[in-house]
């Protein structure tokens, strides 16, 4: 009966042990519990995480690597994920750029053919030129200033040829 207790008592503790594990994995040293949604919860605010580094070679020996698989390639210094499937890799390469290239988009109302003396007005998109980007308004290569290439009359000048 000792015997019989202690097993039962065994069992019921792993068991129990078992389903509170079942939601994942906190890695830290607060003793946070782990996001519920997440399989494994790793914080720190001193240390990153590493994938599993390994050449080209190692990698494309990996058998039927699930699709999403990380790692880091050693050969190209880049991380690569599997995009296909198990039975047919993609590997890709993820890549990330911090420049963004600036640009201004100018557009004319009234917009298509106009007659000579018609007021156009022409207004600037600036994209990715930060809180407060700055242009110059050019007319044949000399700078003018806003407000009056805004109020600009179509001058009609026949090109000789």
């Amino acid at each position: 009966m000792k015997y019989f207790l202690f097993f039962t008592s065994f069992f019921l503790l792993y068991t129990l042990k078992i389903s509170a594990q079942i939601g994942g994995v906190g890695i830290n040293t607060s003793g946070a519990a782990p996001d519920p949604s997440a399989i494994i919860d790793a914080n720190s605010t001193s240390q990153g995480a590493l994938f599993p580094r390994m050449t080209t070679a190692q990698r494309n020996a990996i058998v039927q690597p699930a699709k999403g698989l990380y790692i880091y390639n050693l050969d190209c210094d880049n991380v690569n994920f599997n995009a296909g499937t198990p039975e047919s890799p993609n590997w890709v390469v993820i890549t990330s750029s911090n420049l963004l290239v600036a640009g201004v988009n100018v557009t004319v109302n009234p917009a298509g053919s106009v007659c000579e003396g018609t007021l156009l007005t022409f207004t600037a998109s600036i994209t990715n030129g930060g809180n407060s980007p700055t242009y110059q308004w050019m007319k044949n290569g000399e700078e003018i200033s806003a407000a009056v290439f805004l109020s600009m009359r179509v001058q009609y000048s026949p090109m000789e040829m």
